[in-house]
């Protein structure tokens, strides 16, 4: 992954960096966004669940029957922080209507991936 000059300007612009608000080099900017790229390209959560992958979350939220948490645990893994509340709710609706059977990786990736189109395409009902 390459981040050129221009871009790393933007982003000090961006970010307050040349007001003197921020100090850091860019060497230091570049390692930091290389980092945060790679978190968001490798799937895996931050924060107290740092590590695992957003798919482990799920399924043992699922298994938990926390419906609320592994639909989170999704939106998180798409990077959507907010959603409306029909949608949030459908989701919901999706996991749980899963079968205990069917309840695999696959099963649960293609409910998530049924799910972002219709949020995408901004349609209320699954």
């Amino acid at each position: 992954m390459k981040i050129t000059k221009s871009t790393l300007r933007k982003l000090k612009k961006m970010f307050g960096f040349k007001e003197g608000k921020i100090r850091t080099t860019e060497s230091r900017l570049r390692s930091q966004l290389r980092r945060i790229i790679r978190e968001s390209i490798d799937g895996t959560a931050a924060g107290p669940n740092q590590g695992q992958t957003f798919l482990a979350l799920t399924m043992s939220a699922i298994a938990a029957d926390d419906y609320r948490k592994a639909a989170n645990h999704i939106m998180d893994s798409f990077m959507i922080d907010d959603v409306f509340p029909e949608d949030e709710m459908a989701l919901i609706s999706a996991l749980s209507a899963l079968p205990t059977a069917r309840r695999s990786p696959a099963d649960i990736e293609a409910v998530a991936d049924e799910w972002i189109e219709e949020y995408r395409a901004g349609s209320k009902s699954l």
